[in-house]
């Protein structure tokens, strides 16, 4: 840790500029404290010239960058970490909200999710994020007419986000509602690709007793992903 003690803070900054990806790798509290003394000598008065503070405070979309990659890789302390600097710099950023709710999701810390969804909501309320996050609260908690009612509106907002296509689908059919469950999956492979979605509606239709329909959606899935190792997963 002596490092971070003797390095001064432009060192520290372009030390998290320059090795990422391995900013997901640092022990939460060592990220923390490089990022503490950051914020600490962007805010001195005493500091003079605009070189550091104006470097450090537009990389903020950076920032949010590596605390998304953190997320994706599971890093959940370190982007929460990355989530607060954002905010620490910019708090007016509904997107860094949402994500650092989405972290309180994945670890069922639901009610603080819920919290960072409101702030989010108070900045942007026409943003489909908050409303398709809180639909997959309710959807962990197994409340489907709740999550039905905020996927559908989130609908309503953005309707080119294939992964919430298939959230409602997945709710609908947990409700039983295997037909239009079947459409939000078709509507949504036509946004994106995904070779879990077909397999999804192949299961759907064979559990109607819709073999040849089944086998139909098989032939897209051939058609559409020609990776030999995609096919055989499919397969297996």
């Amino acid at each position: 840790m002596n490092f971070i003690y003797q390095s001064s803070p432009q060192s520290l900054l372009y030390y998290i500029y320059f090795s990422f990806p391995f900013v997901c790798e640092y022990d939460s509290f060592k990220l923390s404290l490089i990022i503490q003394i950051l914020v600490r000598r962007s805010q001195n008065q005493k500091v003079k010239g605009s070189g550091f503070k104006s470097i450090f405070k537009s990389g903020y979309l950076y920032y949010l960058f590596i605390g998304d990659s953190c997320f994706k890789n599971q890093k959940y302390e370190q982007s929460i970490v990355l989530y607060d600097l954002v905010l620490t710099i910019d708090p007016q950023s509904s997107q860094a909200y949402i994500n650092k709710g989405k972290v309180y999701v994945i670890r069922k810390h639901y009610d603080e999710a819920n919290r960072m969804f409101d702030k989010a909501f108070q900045l942007n309320p026409s943003d489909y994020q908050v409303y398709f996050n809180r639909g997959n609260i309710h959807f962990a908690k197994k409340e489907y007419e709740k999550a039905k009612e905020k996927y559908a509106h989130a609908i309503t907002l953005n309707n080119q986000d294939s992964e919430l296509f298939e959230k409602y689908g997945d709710t609908l059919s947990a409700l039983g509602n295997m037909e239009d469950s079947i459409k939000l999956y078709q509507q949504g492979i036509q946004i994106s690709q995904n070779h879990q979605t077909y397999e999804k509606i192949r299961n759907l239709l064979i559990s109607q007793g819709k073999n040849e329909e089944g086998f139909q959606i098989f032939k897209q899935l051939e058609d559409n992903l020609l990776d030999w190792d995609t096919k055989k997963n499919f397969l297996l």
